[in-house]
């Protein structure tokens, strides 16, 4: 049997507005992939911020694309999956995916997890992040409190009082803080400046 190819649009609601350097937003489009072969089936996920010019349209035309040079094995695809012209003029988002997909459905069907399918190093537990987005300071102490345990906060920079931001949620939070810029961040020497003051 070949490989079957599903996906579903999604679109996240957060519970409260989530800031980047880009703004404000109630939610994130997103693309749900689910591959399957021989009963066994990988999970992959697309998420499509508004600043990027990929849409979830886009990404399911390429899917489509994909889909219709089969029938594919997993394997066949992952080795093929960079080459294919659905990715040559674009579809980042599509394409990992994909890939995400792929790596969690062959790890699968080697019985191993896709760190060990990848041979990528590391040993002993993973850090978990949890984002924090650009949130005023007078809600900080709620908004912590309302995030999942986590071993890291991966914390949104990209307005002026990031440094303020960050020196508070190191008095509420004991949790190890990973500083995301994400085009948020304008010069090397803010960059320096951020992180020397957190």
């Amino acid at each position: 049997m070949s490989l079957l190819i599903r996906y579903s649009p999604y679109r996240l609601l957060f519970k409260h507005p989530f800031g980047t350097a880009h703004g404000l937003r109630d939610g994130t489009d997103s693309l749900f992939i689910a591959l399957e072969e021989h009963g066994t089936v990988g999970y992959g996920e697309v998420t499509l911020p508004p600043y990027l010019s990929e849409t979830i349209p886009e990404a399911i035309e390429r899917l489509r694309s994909v889909a219709s040079r089969g029938p594919w094995t997993g394997e066949a695809l992952f080795t093929a999956l960079e080459e294919l012209p659905d990715f040559a003029s674009g579809g980042p988002g599509a394409r990992a995916g994909l890939s995400m997909a792929l790596m969690d459905l062959l790890a699968k069907q080697q019985g191993r997890s896709v760190r060990e399918f990848l041979g990528a190093p590391g040993e002993g537990t993973p850090i978990t992040l949890v984002t924090l987005g650009i949130t005023p300071i007078d809600r900080l102490s709620v908004k912590l409190a309302e995030l999942p345990q986590s071993t890291g906060l991966k914390v949104k920079v990209g307005d002026n009082e990031a440094i303020i931001r960050t020196q508070r949620i190191n008095q509420l939070d004991n949790r190890r803080l990973l500083i995301d810029g994400n085009q948020g961040i304008r010069s090397v020497e803010e960059a320096i400046n951020l992180v020397r003051a957190t």
